[in-house]
């Protein structure tokens, strides 16, 4: 390989998804001595995560837009970034930000270009919209010369449209980059009893947990009215909610309920999930669901969609529930049933607790550095 080709460039356009999901995986590159970097979108209200990234990193848009003049500026800048760093291998994350880099990767000439799918969003939508996001994988395959994905249930949701040589391929144990093994703490009821009074809530409080952003598609809807519907007039069962605002619930809800609380952003989420009984993730599609992995590593029980992806994590009966996208009846009874038989709940935890460890990093990384070496062309590469 000549010197002009070394580069590993991966491009996430979140700052926040790219210090969770891109930097182990560019501090493993690094590591091997491979020359890695992320390019990311220079995003006002997430420089935060940006300060915290500890990763080489350029700020290049990215993110495909329907604005036509800002597509084309957005691609014609991208084609130049590319053309002037000449990278070996670009690794394009997210449905909705891999299509113009890969585009530009292969017009510039970039040999190796990895479509890394962490979610197959057609499947949770129906009609004409369904046929514009399908189309959007299928062009994402096409560009790619490598596709990975992060559950079985992406393979077989990608292998519909990829090309039939080149068959999708979860890196095991599936998930984004797993979890480090810092983020595992076997359940225990005092370290949840000192976590739950810097809160203020009671020992025996039943607390549900949702972590993501306030959209409909994440099920955030759903939750506030399931919950509403249950335990509006309770003080003793709480929604935590990490990654929306007051302002998002009162959208939802059109007041504020006394019994959600509304976090907002948070980096830490270390004493939220010990606080918690229950994760809950009601998504109407999701790659894998990483909060429901989070939560798992620190012993919370689970509730999500039957959809594909989650059902990787959440065992029907042993460490959660599956109820079908969209069903508020099915959530709500679920709730009802977690109030009425919180003893049995520290038990699915501690099984949560023990599934997480088959998603642990370590494992992750060395499949993916295995397969880089199988698959790149590693020789001459790593230094």
């Amino acid at each position: 390989m000549t010197a002009t080709r070394e580069k590993y460039i991966h491009i996430y356009f979140h700052p926040l998804s790219a210090k969770r999901f891109v930097e182990p995986l560019v501090n493993q590159l690094i590591t091997i001595g491979v020359k890695s970097e992320v390019w990311i979108e220079d995003i006002k209200e997430a420089r935060q995560f940006t300060r915290m990234l500890n990763i080489p990193h350029k700020f290049v848009k990215s993110k495909l837009t329907t604005n036509p003049l800002q597509a084309i500026k957005i691609f014609s800048d991208l084609l130049f970034a590319l053309v002037r760093d000449k990278p070996r291998v670009v690794e394009a994350h997210s449905s909705r930000g891999a299509l113009m880099p890969l585009i530009a990767s292969y017009i510039s000439g970039v040999p190796v270009r990895i479509y890394h799918n962490q979610g197959v969003p057609y499947l949770g939508y129906k009609g004409i919209l369904m046929c514009l996001l399908f189309l959007l994988e299928w062009l994402n395959c096409r560009f790619a010369t490598h596709i990975l994905t992060v559950s079985d249930g992406m393979v077989e949701a990608l292998s519909k449209a990829a090309p039939s040589n080149k068959r999708p391929l979860k890196i095991l144990p599936g998930s984004a980059c797993g979890l480090d093994s810092c983020e595992y703490s076997s359940p225990s009821p005092g370290l949840k009893l000192e976590a739950r009074s810097n809160l203020s809530i009671d020992a025996s409080d039943l607390v549900f947990l949702y972590v993501g952003r306030p959209e409909r598609r994440k099920g955030f809807d759903l939750i506030l009215k399931g919950y509403e519907k249950c335990f509006s007039d309770r003080t003793d069962v709480h929604l935590l909610i990490v990654g929306a605002s007051d302002i998002d619930v009162r959208r939802v809800l059109k007041y504020s309920a006394s019994g959600i609380r509304a976090m907002g952003y948070m980096s830490n989420l270390d004493e939220i999930y010990k606080i918690s009984d229950i994760v809950i993730l009601p998504s109407f599609h999701e790659g894998f669901g990483y909060a429901l992995l989070e939560g798992a590593a620190r012993g919370c029980c689970l509730i999500a969609s039957k959809i594909p992806g989650p059902d990787e994590i959440v065992k029907e009966g042993e460490n959660g529930f599956l109820v079908p996208p969209g069903d508020i009846n099915a959530l709500v009874n679920i709730m009802k049933w977690s109030d009425l038989n919180r003893e049995v709940l520290a038990i699915m935890g501690e099984k949560s607790y023990l599934i997480a460890r088959n998603f642990e990093r370590k494992i992750f990384l060395k499949n993916y550095v295995k397969w880089i070496e199988n698959n790149l062309g590693m020789d001459g590469y790593v230094s």
